[in-house]
């Protein structure tokens, strides 16, 4: 058969006591929600393209997951599709551009 993924992630960033960011994404098989998280991250994001880019690095796990998981059906799908509303993590996503000041996110999400 056919089918299509789109995955979305967001993130809220630093607006808890502890100023730790909240992740979000949610990832559609054909139109339908079918794989969704919230959650706290771990360390406190020291920018909105860091926080970003944590939430998207999650939604990526989840989608390469359910990229397996429907390949083990037999289930052809074109490359998925992942939306990200942050133009600097877009562009960090995009860039070959190693800042220093980046590293940090490079060394622990450089799969992305």
């Amino acid at each position: 058969g056919e089918g299509n993924i789109k995955a979305f992630s967001d993130a809220d960033w630093a607006n808890s006591k502890d100023r730790k960011s909240q992740s979000g994404y949610i990832l559609y098989f054909n139109g339908g929600p079918i794989i969704w998280g919230s959650k706290q991250q771990k360390c406190v994001a020291a920018s909105t393209m860091e926080a970003e880019f944590y939430a998207l690095s999650t939604a990526v796990k989840e989608l390469l997951w359910l990229k397996q998981f429907v390949s083990e059906l037999k289930i052809n799908i074109p490359i998925p599709i992942l939306f990200e509303d942050n133009q600097s993590c877009i562009k960090y996503c995009k860039s070959q551009y190693n800042s220093s000041a980046a590293k940090h996110i490079d060394i622990q999400f450089n799969f992305v």
